[in-house]
């Protein structure tokens, strides 16, 4: 007998992320440790005292706060650390799936798509580096969500709009005073403020003169603490006004609009491209290869079904399919792709795919996944033909990770053979 019941609300959404996260990162808990910058920064504890922690960084003075938090909390067993720097990967994609509500009331499919893909997204490759990766991922949660509250507060009345704004502006100075990360995503508000008042007001001069109105607090806010982060870099007061100048003013931005361009390639396109290995998917060899395959199918099944058993009521049946509303939203989305690299390609910093540098893709992260959706329904009409695709991008994603626990697992057995 077919049965067409849809099983599961939208409350249940941060529940399959969190699982999703779980077979994507928690799984791997156990078997990796601390690396790189994880063990100066938890040695310094050890020969100072916990507390000297919280002068690692002048110039993101509450990472240091986070990270003493967390020695006090998690003490030095990886398991925790690393446990809890993939609850604030699932924190970031809950934040974002309520933002994206908030940009687009009642569209529950999409806000989920887009907020599945950011969750697994490829690129970023310190995820197991839970110590500092932690004081980057959990500003993250609060930037979305602190955009969240923003855009909740422009749907608002004015007294509980000044007040939503408040807590935004509040949660955004927090993020931006953990991690100079994000600052890029500053430049995201103006926009996602116009697309939500362009509901009320049709004139432009209008519109744009109440986006300027909410906005200015934000933009004086990145704008005094990216000042404040340059007198604790050198490199922040060169950067590419001073650097690339050098080379002269057209030949540096030529330089400097090439670098952007091959970056965008990069964290959007290559990404995934480089984790689509049909040769692994099908070689069942070695247990490595048997693992692989099954993350992957593991992965793809659940979220298949979930998609397709994910209950739309009337109330949330609004998903719109109209080619305008995913051209803004891929709008939206191309643009969060460029401003939040902003922070690296002004230093100058290269944002590649190849470790270190694979860091720095984690800003560009929501703009990956916004961009990703709105393309794929702008191209891919039917939705059981939406969900196979992003399940199988899912699936490559969840295989990825566990290539990259499995490298970390190595790495882990060759510091100890070295102790």
């Amino acid at each position: 007998m077919r049965i067409n019941k849809k099983l599961f609300p939208p409350w249940t959404v941060p529940i399959f992320l969190l699982l999703l996260a779980f077979i994507n990162f928690g799984l791997h808990c156990n078997s990796v440790g601390f690396y790189f910058d994880d063990l100066p920064f938890l040695w310094l504890t050890k020969l100072r005292g916990i507390s000297s922690i919280t002068e690692l960084d002048p110039g993101r003075p509450l990472s240091g706060w986070l990270l003493m938090l967390g020695v006090r909390i998690f003490g030095y067993k990886p398991l925790y650390w690393q446990a809890f720097s993939a609850f604030g990967r699932w924190l970031s994609a809950v934040g974002l799936w309520w933002m994206v509500l908030q940009l687009y009331p009642k569209r529950v499919y999409t806000a989920t798509l887009i907020s599945v893909i950011f969750l697994v997204y490829p690129g970023f490759g310190h995820q197991y580096i839970p110590v500092n990766s932690s004081r980057h991922i959990y500003p993250y949660a609060l930037t979305v969500v602190s955009m969240g509250f923003m855009l909740l507060g422009v749907r608002s009345s004015c007294l509980r709009r000044w007040l939503f704004v408040l807590i935004s502006f509040i949660l955004a100075a927090v993020s931006m005073l953990t991690t100079d990360y994000y600052y890029g995503l500053e430049l995201l508000r103006p926009v996602l403020i116009w697309v939500v008042l362009s509901e009320k007001f049709k004139n432009l001069k209008q519109r744009f003169i109440e986006t300027i109105k909410i906005w200015s607090p934000f933009l004086l806010l990145v704008f005094v603490f990216y000042l404040r982060r340059s007198l604790h870099k050198e490199y922040y007061q060169v950067g590419i006004f001073g650097s690339l100048l050098e080379g002269g003013l057209l030949s540096s931005l030529f330089i400097l609009s090439q670098t952007i361009f091959q970056d965008l390639i990069e964290v959007s396109l290559i990404a995934w491209e480089r984790v689509v290995q049909i040769q692994e998917l099908i070689s069942l060899d070695t247990p490595s290869d048997k693992l692989f395959t099954l993350f992957f199918f593991v992965a793809f099944f659940l979220t298949v079904i979930y998609f397709l058993k994910l209950k739309v009521t009337k109330l949330y049946n609004q998903d719109s399919y109209s080619i305008k509303s995913n051209i803004q939203m891929a709008f939206v989305g191309a643009w969060a792709l460029l401003v939040a690299g902003l922070p690296m390609w002004l230093i100058p910093l290269l944002i590649r795919l190849d470790f270190p540098e694979n860091r720095f893709t984690l800003p560009l992260a929501l703009g990956v996944s916004i961009l990703f959706v709105s393309v794929l329904k702008l191209f891919v009409k039917n939705r059981a033909k939406q969900i196979i695709i992003v399940g199988v991008a899912i699936g490559f994603a969840t295989s990825s990770h566990f290539q990259l626990a499995k490298s970390f697992k190595t790495e882990r057995h060759l510091q100890k053979e070295f102790i």
